[in-house]
């Protein structure tokens, strides 16, 4: 801390001296740039800084400075860099460095905040982790959070909340939630108070979000009062809310039926996305879990037509390994699905022993380095069993371990501190989980039988065998055999997979997608410039103009190839998230009290685009609009607020309103004001009912451009298309060989 807030007073006593572009700062020679044959003061080469690296693998940090005086240089170096890159967000000189100033104040503004349990949290967290990887400490409140991942639902009033600047703000509004069903709460609002009903009301303006985060706790029905207000701490509004149980729409499966071109016509796959495998007795609704959930979408889609079944598994980082058993055991008549060894080292095979089937068609799971632990125990037994082919990144994280959630409030009174019961949760590393042939995917993983490109969507920031303290690979010995199999089931031959690889290179070798996506990966990397350019401004708008040039003809080529190519699919929803949607739907069209129904507006960052009337409304983030691609259409958009508005607004002051527009969003946690933005830009002359119509047509039309925006598309990136075409594949020459 003392180092950390020494280097804060150094960063404040930078920027009152003046930071002067003319010349970069010159670093001296390292031992690492004489053996590289770089001389002091020599910028390095674009790409070196990833030289060494695993395609994929995050950046790692440079050594440790030998003087303060290299450290003082190296961090120069970095806020030059911050300040530039500000510089082509499009701040002024002068508000890229106030910018960047208040950003590192506010770091340490929260830093100061950090209280004893925070030091506990990071202390007890470090200290477990120093036995393995995955052993650790969840504070209350980041246990709450745990929870919700492996439950996939919420009891509260449906807020997520981040600080800035020492004060709590709404970040997002729980899709079906109460507050979202109230239609009141405003993502980027204040809080100010909290109130429980008959009781005392309490400021909070100042308080950590895990102090909200209990305050907000309560029994399902109690009614809490919520105190907004701006950012000068007035207040403006205050919500009443009750705690209910909801389902949080992004922690449960969805569906999607897929029209896959093949020859003149198409063939129906569906696609199954897990993000994680969770387990919910006390649902909304009922009890939910993964294998249920899956079980229902994979009839869903069979209903529709679907021969095969893609499970995209890129961004499922595990959870209850129970569910994964009863997943496996959806798609195999019977038998072992994996070992697990424990700390007494017996050995104990976990089996599915219900002979029932949901599914016997080609299977394709989508794996990236992203899938650990019970996505890795699903695909390893469906690859075993020869019953799912395994498509992706060339192996899963590498995760072989489980953990137990020990509940410290659980512990017998006073074992540990007689505040025990706020404490958190210990996370031990109890167990070893095998194949069924007794490899271990340790460090290994699952590798997929078909490679494909990777693409920045779906890099692992790091794998296993990179983790500190990772646990070695061992495997067991096992006399386990693959059970003889009815005739019901597809099951995979060598000659099929070979064949199937052979129909995948062909496209990967031949398909503009491939090429587009490998261009936006290799733009992606240029847009992180920390490392690769000059540090000189000048030296930048040229290299930063063509770099935009390029990944704007890159987006309209992609845009233009969705239109010609854009998979026909209809999505397919669990019956809870139907509901769920469904609620959210009608509260979007209804008034709440003084304020008009959210549909056609554009509030806390999100605009309500219903493409026509009746129409599903969808919930668009600014932060997804490519601003600067909309350029192209500046002189249409004006148009379209002139017509409605009668007003002159320009080409150029379009062009300059959608540069703010971008500068804006890229804030992490902005919430733009439109109503506010477009004012200062065009006045305040017209009528109030006026202006609000040419602030949504000008929002609509903006995001019409975009295909995927527009429609509410379910994004199908190049990695989803192509094991859609691998399961058709599969689906059409099993129906020829048999």
């Amino acid at each position: 801390m003392e180092r950390v807030l020494a280097r804060g007073e150094w960063i404040k006593r930078r920027f009152s001296e003046g930071i002067d572009f003319d010349e970069p700062p010159v670093e001296p020679t390292t031992s690492a740039q004489v053996a590289a044959g770089v001389g002091a003061g020599q910028a390095s080469t674009p790409g070196s800084a990833q030289a060494g690296l695993e395609e994929g693998e995050e950046k790692r940090p440079e050594p440790w400075a030998s003087d303060e005086k290299l450290l003082d240089l190296r961090w120069e170096k970095r806020l030059r860099r911050e300040i530039l890159q500000e510089l082509l967000r499009g701040r002024s000189l002068e508000e890229a460095k106030l910018h960047v100033r208040d950003s590192y104040a506010g770091r340490l503004k929260q830093l100061r905040a950090w209280d004893a349990q925070h030091v506990r949290e990071r202390f007890l967290d470090s200290m477990l982790e120093s036995f393995d990887a995955h052993s650790g400490y969840f504070s209350k409140d980041s246990a709450q959070a745990f929870t919700s991942s492996i439950t996939g639902s919420d009891l509260g009033v449906g807020l997520d909340f981040y600080l800035h600047e020492g004060h709590a703000h709404v970040q997002a509004l729980v899709t079906g939630g109460p507050a979202d069903l109230d239609g009141r709460c405003v993502a980027g609002e204040r809080l100010l108070s909290l109130q429980e009903e008959g009781g005392v009301r309490v400021d909070v303006s100042s308080f950590r979000l895990r102090e909200i985060s209990q305050l907000l706790e309560g029994n399902e029905g109690t009614r809490v009062s919520l105190g907004f207000g701006d950012e000068a701490g007035r207040p403006t509004r205050e919500v009443t809310l009750v705690r209910t149980r909801h389902e949080r729409m992004e922690g449960h499966a969805t569906g999607v039926l897929v029209e896959v071109p093949e020859g003149a016509g198409t063939r129906k796959v569906g696609l199954i996305t897990l993000p994680a495998f969770y387990s919910n007795p006390k649902a909304e609704g009922g009890a939910a879990s993964t294998s249920s959930d899956l079980r229902e979408l994979v009839e869903k889609l069979v209903a529709k037509g679907a021969g095969s079944i893609v499970l995209d598994l890129r961004n499922n980082g595990g959870g209850v390994m129970q569910e994964a058993l009863k997943s496996v055991g959806l798609f195999i008549s019977k038998g072992p699905v994996f070992l697990s060894r424990g700390l007494d080292r017996k050995v104990t095979t976990m089996s599915d022993e219900d002979e029932g089937l949901c599914f016997t068609g080609p299977l394709v799971v989508l794996i990236s380095g992203n899938s650990a632990s019970a996505s890795e125990a699903l695909s390893g037994a469906l690859q075993w069993y020869g019953r799912a082919l395994i498509v992706g990144s060339p192996q899963t994280f590498g995760k072989g371990s489980a953990q137990d959630y020990i509940d410290m409030k659980a512990l017998p009174s006073g074992t540990i501190s007689k505040h025990q019961d706020q404490w958190g949760v210990l996370r031990l590393t109890r167990q070893l989980f095998y194949f069924p042939d007794g490899r271990s995917p340790q460090l290994e993983g699952v590798k997929a039988d078909i490679q494909l490109p990777e693409y920045w969507r779906d890099h692992a920031r790091r794998l296993e065998r990179k983790l500190p303290n990772a646990l070695p690979n061992e495997s067991i010995a096992s006399s386990l055999t693959k059970p003889v199999t009815n005739g019901s089931q597809v099951f995979l031959r060598p000659a099929m997979i070979e064949q199937l690889k052979g129909l995948s290179l062909a496209r990967q070798n031949s398909l503009e997608e491939f090429s587009l996506a490998a261009r936006s990966t290799q733009l992606r990397k240029m847009e992180d410039p920390m490392a690769a350019v000059p540090l000189v401004p000048a030296a930048w708008e040229a290299a930063f103009a063509d770099w935009e040039r390029q990944r704007i003809a890159n987006h309209v080529e992609w845009a233009a190839l969705l239109r010609r190519d854009g998979y026909v699919h209809e999505r397919v929803l669990l019956a809870s998230m139907e509901r769920v949607q469904e609620r959210h739907q009608e509260a979007l069209r209804r008034k709440s009290g003084a304020e008009d129904a959210r549909v056609g507006r554009t509030i806390g960052g999100i605009h309500f685009y219903e493409t026509s009337p009746g129409a599903r409304i969808l919930d668009v983030p600014l932060r997804h609009i490519d601003f600067a691609a909309r350029k192209a259409q500046a002189a249409e958009l004006s148009e379209t607020w002139n017509a409605v508005t009668g007003g002159k607004l320009t080409r150029e002051l379009v062009e300059r309103l959608l540069a703010r527009l971008r500068l804006e969003v890229s804030e992490e946690d902005s919430r733009p004001d439109l109503a506010a933005l477009f004012s200062a830009e065009v006045g305040t002359d017209l009528a109030p009912e006026l202006f609000a119509r040419g602030l949504r047509a000008f929002m609509d039309k903006l995001v019409s451009y975009d295909d995927d925006l527009s429609s509410g598309r379910f994004f199908m990136d190049v990695r989803r298309r192509e094991a859609l075409r691998v399961a058709a594949d599969w689906a059409r020459l099993q129906e020829v060989k048999p």
